[in-house]
């Protein structure tokens, strides 16, 4: 390396150790995007996130035996079509959420909503369909109660739905989903930022690899789509 190259590298290192941390994150996300999660570029594309739902639900087949967890559950807009779209009486549906809003303050790509934000005051969702099964608490509190009926049903599709916003929160889910060692569908609510980064992680933490099989538009900034779902088929590396 010159000594030009050198003094270059130092002046750019002493730059980037100014900026906010927040925005050194999104930085990084929007790099894994482009660099990591290029088949944005060639998987189909819906105009909104339930174009992606249903395409899900076409793939596995709706009368497919499943088991599916959601991680951030808010108002249950996303469990609730779920379950009127999977028929099978045997599927299961369960959904993780404190109830209580955001643990922490969450930088959403430039913007920052505060603790509580989401809350439902505690109240769980009315779904009448008794597949449906809520886990009130953090992940961490309830995993024990989840991760015994993942297991238990490891014969079933798995499909994990990720709205947990938290960069921590969805790396401790898909780090406790490996512990089924299977492939599993995964939707990401929205993926350019916060989980695209967990995502990343955890790929390289536990030897996973993805397919991206399709997203749909989340948001829109200057008539350009700012926000993505996704959703991806996961799959143990083989050695």
């Amino acid at each position: 390396m010159t000594k030009i190259e050198q003094f270059a590298r130092n002046i750019a290192r002493k730059g980037l150790s100014r900026l906010p941390p927040q925005l050194c994150k999104r930085l990084l996300a929007n790099s894994l995007l482009l660099h990591e999660f290029d088949g944005f570029i060639e998987a189909p594309k819906f105009k909104d996130i339930m174009g992606t739902w249903d395409f899900s639900i076409n793939l596995i087949g709706e009368d497919a035996p499943i088991i599916f967890i959601e991680f951030g559950v808010f108002n249950g807009r996303s469990i609730r079509y779920f379950s009127e779209r999977f028929k099978n009486t045997e599927s299961l549906l369960l959904g993780l959420d404190t109830f209580e809003g955001l643990p922490e303050a969450w930088d959403t790509q430039g913007n920052t909503l505060p603790k509580g934000t989401f809350s439902t005051d505690g109240k769980l969702p009315d779904i009448k369909d008794k597949r449906v099964c809520f886990f009130k608490g953090l992940f961490q509190e309830t995993v024990s109660q989840w991760m015994n009926i993942l297991l238990d049903h490891n014969d079933k599709v798995l499909i994990a739905h990720f709205d947990a916003d938290l960069y921590s929160s969805t790396l401790f889910g898909l780090t406790k989903i490996a512990a089924t060692g299977k492939q599993f569908y995964c939707i990401f609510d929205e993926f350019y930022g916060d989980e695209c980064r967990a995502f990343s992680d955890f790929k390289s933490a536990y030897h996973y690899n993805s397919q991206l099989l399709a997203s749909g538009a989340r948001g829109y900034s200057n008539g350009e789509v700012s926000q993505r779902n996704a959703l991806f088929l996961v799959s143990p590396k083989v050695a």
